[in-house]
Parts: C-alpha cells; sequence; structure tokens
C-alpha cells in the first residue's frame, strides 16, 4: 500500500512541479495555477500546503521527482506479478512496441525502398553519382499511322534522343519526305530528366536517414513518407502527363531546325512522352491567306492538337490541315512507371502503420474536463472570474 501511496503522491507532485514551472518559463503566474487548481476538482489542503511551501521555497519535490519513476515500475511489475497489467504497463509495452517499429521496421521499409528506386534509376540509364560507363544507345521503331503516312526509327540515349530518322508521305502528292537529324545536333526529353532528378532526390531523403539514424517520434516518419512521396508522385506525373503546349510554342522550340534537309515551313514536329511510350506528332499546315474569310480563332495550349487548329507565328497565320501521331513503347519507362507505383504503396503502407500505432497510443489516455467555469479566484487584490476549462489526460 505505501508503494501505491507513494507513486500516486510523486505522480501528483511531479505533475504540480512541472506546471508550476512551465507557468513560470512562460512568462504567467504561479499563483494565479494555484489560485485556478484551488478552485477547481482538486482543490484539497495538501494540494493548498505543499503547492505554498514549494512557491515560497520551503519545499523542495526533488524527492518526489526522483523516486517517481522507480515507483511507477514497482507499480508496473507489481500489476504484472499478478497477472493483471494495469493501464499504465499496456500503454508502456504498446510505447516500448512503437519504438521498435520506429528503429526497426521503418529502417527496414527504407532500405527496400532505397533499392527499388536505385533500380528506377538504373531503368532511366542514368545512375545515380555516374559512375557507370556511357549510357547505351537504343533503336525504337515507330508503329506506322493511318495510312503509312508517317514511318521511322528513332535513337534514344538516356534522356535525349539523339537521332531520328523519319519518312513522311504528304498526302496531297503522295510525295515523299525524308528527314534525319544533324549529326551535331541531340533532342533533351525533359520529361525523363525531370523525372529522374525527382527520383534521385527521393532516393537523398532516404539515405539522409540510415541504419544508425533514430526516428524519435512517428510524426518524423510520417514528414520523411510525404517528401519522398511527393518527389515520386512528381516523377510519376511527369511521365504520364506530356506537357501542353501551344502551337507557336512548338514552332519556336528549336526542334524544327535540328534536322536535315530543313523541315519545310509548313511542317511542325513534337517529340513527348506519354506513360511508356515515346510520341512522335507530326501537323501538316495550311497557310491562311491574309484576304481569308475565315474566322480566325487562335488555338490555346494542348498535348495534342487536332486538324483545323489556329495559330499565328510571325506575320503568317497557319491552320492545321492534317495530324499524325505514331509512337513506339519504351519497355524500360514502364518498369519506372511500376517501380514508382510500388514505392508510394510502401510509403503509404508505413505511413498508415505508423499512424495506427500513434493513434493506438493517444487511445490510451482519455481526456477529462476539469471545470473552472465561473470559479471566482482572487489575485493582486482583484476579484476575477476564471473562465478558463482545462484538460488533463489520465490513464484509461
Amino acid at each position: 500500500m505505501m508503494l501505491i501511496v507513494n507513486m500516486v503522491q510523486g505522480s501528483f507532485m511531479a505533475t504540480i512541479a512541472e506546471g508550476l514551472t512551465l507557468a513560470q518559463v512562460t512568462g504567467q503566474s504561479q499563483q494565479t495555477l494555484l489560485d485556478i487548481l484551488n478552485q477547481g476538482q482538486l482543490a484539497s489542503i495538501f494540494l493548498d500546503q505543499k503547492c505554498q511551501n514549494i512557491l515560497q521555497g520551503n519545499f523542495k519535490p526533488d524527492f518526489y521527482l526522483k523516486y517517481i519513476q522507480k515507483d511507477l515500475r514497482l507499480a508496473i511489475a507489481l500489476g504484472d506479478s499478478v497477472n493483471h497489467p494495469t493501464p499504465m504497463a499496456a500503454a508502456a509495452n504498446e510505447e516500448e512496441e512503437f519504438k521498435w517499429l520506429l528503429q526497426e521496421e521503418v529502417h527496414g521499409v527504407l532500405r527496400q525502398l532505397q533499392d527499388i528506386l536505385k533500380e528506377a534509376s538504373h531503368r532511366f540509364a542514368l545512375p545515380v553519382g555516374g559512375t557507370e560507363g556511357p549510357v547505351k544507345q537504343e533503336n525504337f521503331m515507330l508503329g506506322t499511322s493511318s495510312a503509312d503516312q508517317v514511318k521511322g526509327v528513332l535513337m534514344l540515349q538516356g534522356d535525349a534522343l539523339c537521332q531520328a530518322d523519319i519518312n513522311l508521305k504528304m498526302p496531297r502528292n503522295n510525295q515523299l519526305l525524308h528527314f534525319t537529324f544533324r549529326e551535331d545536333k541531340q533532342w533533351k526529353l525533359q520529361q525523363i530528366q525531370d523525372a529522374r532528378n525527382h527520383v534521385n532526390q527521393a532516393i537523398y531523403l532516404l539515405t539522409n536517414r540510415d541504419v544508425n539514424y533514430q526516428f524519435k517520434t512517428g510524426s518524423e516518419v510520417l514528414k520523411l513518407m510525404d517528401a519522398v512521396m511527393l518527389q515520386l508522385t512528381r516523377a510519376r506525373n511527369r511521365l504520364t502527363t506530356p506537357a501542353t503546349l501551344t502551337l507557336p510554342e512548338i514552332a519556336s522550340s528549336g526542334l524544327t531546325k535540328m534536322f536535315t534537309p530543313a523541315l519545310p515551313s509548313d511542317i511542325l514536329v513534337n517529340f513527348y512522352i506519354n506513360l511508356n511510350k515515346l510520341c512522335l506528332t507530326v501537323y501538316q499546315l495550311h497557310a491562311l491567306q491574309p484576304n481569308s474569310t475565315k474566322n480566325f480563332r487562335p488555338t490555346g495550349g494542348s498535348i495534342l492538337h487536332n486538324p483545323g487548329a489556329m495559330f499565328e507565328c510571325g506575320s503568317q497565320r497557319y491552320e492545321v490541315s492534317h495530324v499524325h501521331k505514331v509512337e513506339c513503347v519504351v519497355p524500360w519507362l514502364n518498369d519506372a512507371l511500376v517501380f514508382f507505383t510500388v514505392s508510394l504503396q510502401l510509403c503509404q503502407q508505413l505511413k498508415d502503420k505508423v499512424g495506427t500505432w500513434a493513434g493506438v497510443l493517444l487511445v490510451g489516455f482519455k481526456p477529462v474536463q476539469i471545470n473552472y467555469l465561473g470559479a471566482l479566484v482572487s489575485w493582486n487584490g482583484f476579484d476575477h472570474e476564471c473562465l478558463a476549462q482545462r484538460s488533463v489526460c489520465s490513464m484509461m
């Protein structure tokens, strides 16, 4: 019984001493705190005498603060010895399991994520740190468009389109045009470059928390997962959502100047990534005469423009007469998208588990409202009505 009394009394005094200290360091009146407590459900002779002695410097709570942890451990052990763990013991066990989750399981998931994302980075053929040899070149045959208007072969090297060999059959006269990239030109595919950069940023965030790093709280893990998921989502979106461009932007992109022989003024081309495919769009244009009776309406930005779209370049107005889209599947882009999806699922699963455990620990405590509404408190020679309503936590 003495152990139980010591534990209850020690916990009470330790809490009061902590409250007085917090009031002092935050610039609040310690006497006001005691006056509020003495007007509420905690009011007692014991509270009044002990707290007044603390304020007057006649009583130091060091004894309670020194032995409170020992008394709590003894009380928990006492409950365990009779096969009836106390709520505090149950909460302590759950907290230990949560600590194990933070130190062991979290790092296991982080290692798994690093391995997956490094594989994703290798799929981009642009390794982290650039420690490997030259990036290999891959040839992809474009699928044929309707009526075989466009055929070609593209050579991809990492995030650069280093060669394009395109045959275009003009629909008006069946004339066959042949274009290739100039030898001194490469076209950077910004989508691949951006996706790779986001993957590397996610890897950096994960490697910053090596196996020796100790997570202190669940919120720290959740913030890390949110940051990693943000980078992975951006990487995936760069591959799944091509940029919307206006026709003047395509015309001024510089892509038309990369071919030999030079593209005719009535031809526009655009390359982009859509999911696991490398796409080529060819626009055949019709120059509008100055005296044209057509209602000119410039077209806004789009991934793919339709026939009839109009735009102005310099002083000349154009209308799209034909659109040809061809594409080829890039297998490693598909692999990268799968890795992104798996990694995002792992991050979400870890978030759910950490969030669930944090919720379990919080459920072990219930808020007990201690109302001081309307209590008359006197300090500094004045009577005041205390309208505070405080909550303390007690074990269920």
